[in-house]
């Protein structure tokens, strides 16, 4: 198992609260209790909704390593992700037991401190990123733009 969740909608259909554990590798939980707002839609669990849960302080470990000559590859290890790719703007493909087939990913240098990752199943586009570095090497911003989403997931990475 790899993650669960227990979603429950309030009588109002105003909020929905979600008791998320993910599992790594090694099997140990971690859980988050989320609470979001909705945005858009009128009844049931269908539309746009906000997370507002307050500090929000899971744990999310990315690893980051060279990739061919002028590649990186970023790892996440909860769930075997690999994503390879240089800074040219063509697609790499993506690997790992969860990703769906045609899986793919393609970067480009903004500059010296910023990239952004486009990530692709089947050539459509899921999600954008832009993945900055902060000017001591010691912090990594992460914005991650899902397609149908309106608000951003941001993650933020100290360096260990």
């Amino acid at each position: 198992m790899l993650i669960s969740a227990v979603w429950k909608l309030s009588e109002d259909g105003k909020t929905l609260t979600d008791a998320f554990t993910g599992y790594d590798a090694k099997g140990s939980a971690s859980t988050v209790d989320y609470v979001y707002k909705r945005l858009a839609g009128i009844a049931g669990f269908a539309g746009a909704r906000e997370n507002t849960t307050p500090d929000t302080n899971s744990s999310f470990e990315l690893h980051i390593e060279p990739w061919q000559v002028d590649g990186l590859s970023f790892i996440t290890p909860a769930d075997g992700a690999t994503r390879n790719m240089k800074w040219d703007g063509r697609d790499s493909p993506s690997t790992g037991p969860n990703l769906p087939p045609g899986s793919r990913s393609c970067g480009l240098r903004v500059d010296e401190h910023t990239l952004q990752v486009t990530d692709k199943v089947t050539g459509k586009v899921i999600d954008t990123q832009e993945l900055s570095v902060s000017s001591d090497l010691k912090t990594l911003t992460a914005t991650m733009h899902l397609v149908g989403q309106r608000t951003p997931n941001l993650l933020v990475f100290d360096r260990e």
